[in-house]
């Protein structure tokens, strides 16, 4: 890699940041769909917050917002789809498991490369995807091989759903025409994510069982001030920095995912987590690397 030097410095900090801000997500989220509001309704008034934290900024420059093209609303709604099955497979699944599965969202992209963009892997990159799609192996057979009952459960999907829907939100980000910005990305990408969870049952709930003034300012509060700057961070690194670069820097969202949840929540952090976490970890830095130029 190149070293960093300069303003780029900066965003590598910045991108490090939006990684520990994803990695104790779980744990706001899961405070406020604990309350009266439920996961729904929760969500739906985060995103809306979010997107109303941001708006000042759009309607600053509403020209702009036609220079985006198809990468940016391409991009907006796969993360806000990305962001809707992230936070259910927060409250529905094992941290530490979700967590690890988002993270084969590298491998998902070297195949939507490779069937979209006709990007042929090497042997190297062919060995990362086994890799990855091992780890998962151990991750959710691995109980069976030790004797004991497995399931696939509903948040290890869409850990694997949200991660799939990052990497094909990066594709459509770079290869796509248009100029995706982060702060445009979140925006549109905070809406839609509130209308979709409003649309599901959201506005239902929050109309039968309204929030007691605290529980709607945290969830203002969470939205604006926690959600917004990590969704934006990590755009913005997405956006300045080269793949390769992101793709480490955000790996560190793994191990503060787990540890937090083990000591915060009382998850399990076993051997199969640390097993299949490193062969994960691994095929997402393999992946990651620039591949050298042969010598002649």
């Amino acid at each position: 890699m190149r070293p960093v030097s300069g303003s780029a410095r900066r965003v590598v900090w910045i991108t490090i940041a939006a990684a520990v801000i994803w990695g104790l997500w779980w744990w706001p989220l899961r405070w406020l769909a604990g309350s009266e509001l439920g996961i729904l309704a929760a969500s739906t008034l985060v995103y809306g917050a979010g997107a109303l934290a941001l708006l000042p900024f759009i309607l600053a420059r509403p020209a702009a917002i036609r220079d985006g093209g198809p990468a940016l609303w391409c991009s907006a709604i796969l993360f806000a789809f990305t962001l809707v099955s992230w936070n259910l497979a927060l409250i529905w699944g094992q941290v530490a498991r979700v967590t690890l599965l988002f993270y084969l969202s590298p491998v998902w992209a070297l195949l939507l490369a490779y069937l979209f963009l006709g990007q042929c892997p090497d042997r190297r990159r062919l060995f990362s995807i086994a890799l990855g799609l091992g780890g998962a192996a151990v991750l959710f057979g691995g109980p069976a091989l030790w004797a004991a009952d497995w399931s696939l459960g509903i948040g290890d999907l869409l850990g694997l759903v949200s991660g799939g829907l990052f990497a094909a939100t990066i594709v459509s980000a770079q290869k796509l025409p248009g100029h995706a910005t982060a702060l445009r990305q979140a925006f549109f990408a905070l809406l839609i994510a509130a209308v979709a969870t409003a649309s599901v049952g959201g506005m239902t709930a929050l109309t039968v069982t309204p929030p007691t003034p605290l529980t709607l300012a945290a969830a203002v509060v969470i939205g604006a001030l926690v959600m917004v700057p990590g969704v934006v961070m990590m755009l913005y690194g997405g956006n300045q920095l080269e793949p390769s670069r992101v793709t480490l820097l955000l790996i560190l969202e793994v191990p503060v995912a787990a540890i937090s949840a083990a000591v915060l929540a009382g998850e399990p952090l076993g051997p199969l987590h640390l097993i299949s976490g490193v062969m994960i970890v691994l095929a997402a830095v393999m992946e990651s690397r620039p591949v050298l130029p042969h010598r002649s």
